[in-house]
């Protein structure tokens, strides 16, 4: 080592830890207020900015209704007196299997659809529409949420959920 090397290396150990870190850890607080603090104006339009457009969406966006109705599988010692009266056998699970396909059948949605008070809740106004096409607004909106274990995951609730969604709150 030179002796210019050895004269700087003693010089640097004589200088205070503090000094020698280019980066400090700390934040200083007082700092940082001072440069929001310099670019308040921005902070402001930018926010300003972001409200604004909240309140337009919140005034365009159409708002949807959703109607929800929850169902579970009946108790298998509900099944015993229908059982017992031999014109059909059927367990809990099959049941409840019968009923939510049902649920999830075109034709009982467009038996459903038939409904009068059904119907007019999608001609509220004169319309060109046809019957088909009312009916896929219709079933558009109504939604069967089956619930699902993943692999090697118990199910919390084995609750399934019927939802019509429309944006009418008197049919949502």
């Amino acid at each position: 080592m030179s002796q210019q090397q050895s004269q700087q290396l003693a010089a640097a150990s004589q200088v205070p830890l503090q000094q020698q870190r280019p980066f400090d850890d700390e934040i200083d607080l007082a700092e940082l207020f001072a440069k929001v603090w310099s670019r308040k104006w921005w902070v402001v339009a930018s926010t300003l900015v972001i409200a604004g457009l909240a309140v337009v969406y919140a005034l365009l966006a159409t708002p949807t209704y959703e109607l929800t109705a929850a169902f579970r599988p009946a108790l298998s010692d509900q099944f015993v007196e229908l059982n017992q009266t031999g014109v059909v056998t059927l367990d809990s699970a099959t049941a409840f299997d019968r009923f939510r396909h049902n649920l999830e059948s075109r034709a009982v949605r467009r038996t459903l659809f038939s409904q009068p008070e059904i119907v007019n809740g999608f001609v509220d106004e004169p319309t060109t529409a046809t019957e088909d096409q009312l009916f896929a607004k219709f079933d558009q909106g109504l939604r069967l949420n089956v619930p699902v274990a993943k692999k090697n995951q118990v199910l919390v609730s084995d609750a399934n959920h019927l939802s019509f969604q429309h944006s009418d709150p008197n049919y949502g």
